[in-house]
């Protein structure tokens, strides 16, 4: 319902066509193609990103999880390894490295883990043949309430123009979402932005992610 409502108002929800890829990231196939979408859950958080200008991923850790020691410490290369060593809290560090890498490979698409070197300062990846400082950004927070907290990264690459999808255009109220959901579409005009939804306990939280240079 997000490309729907955030983007795509002439489109019924029921009417696009999603399938998962490589890294369990879901393509948007149709009826419009341009559309990134990338989807992540824990057992009652659900974070979606959508963008029309860039390939995305998303992922959500809760903060507060105590099977860290479970998490594929094996993917992490040995830098990571060594950075972690010398950390006061290495769960949260773990988390983070692990949020950040996973946001990555569903951006990126297929990659090997253990060929990554993920840095939290500056948010960064680097290896696995792709030149993460230089087509790659990152946003990660922590977020939810101080009972429930999670880590969420999202991992975004610029695309090629040719690659971009179509934008639609004006402020009329557009039939298809209009009926579907009782309210007319916002109309869809981020050209330098990521658009992130999560919901929780029945609640969405919906903002705007955008790149560092055009922030503030």
């Amino acid at each position: 319902m997000i490309l729907s409502i955030e983007w795509h108002g002439e489109v019924a929800p029921r009417n696009w066509t999603l399938r998962y890829g490589g890294q369990g990231k879901l393509t948007v196939c149709g009826p419009i193609a341009g559309l990134d979408l990338s989807v992540s859950h824990t057992d009652s958080v659900i974070a979606v990103a959508v963008s029309d200008a860039y390939d995305i991923g998303v992922n959500l850790e809760p903060a507060a999880r105590d099977d860290a020691a479970v998490l594929p410490w094996a993917a992490l290369s040995a830098s990571e390894h060594a950075r972690l060593a010398g950390s006061d809290d290495q769960g949260e560090q773990l988390l983070r490295l692990w949020t950040l890498k996973e946001a990555f490979a569903r951006c990126a698409g297929e990659v090997s883990f253990e060929q990554l070197d993920a840095r939290l300062d500056p948010l960064q990846v680097i290896g696995g043949g792709a030149p993460g400082r230089q087509r790659f950004w990152f946003h990660q927070e922590q977020w939810g309430e101080e009972v429930e907290q999670h880590w969420v990264t999202v991992a975004v690459r610029r695309r090629p123009a040719s690659r971009r999808g179509r934008r639609s255009t004006g402020r009329q109220s557009r039939p298809a979402v209009s009926k579907s959901v009782g309210r007319p579409a916002r109309p869809a005009d981020r050209s330098h932005a990521v658009h992130m939804q999560i919901l929780a306990n029945g609640r969405v939280t919906a903002r705007d992610v955008t790149a560092p240079d055009t922030r503030g």
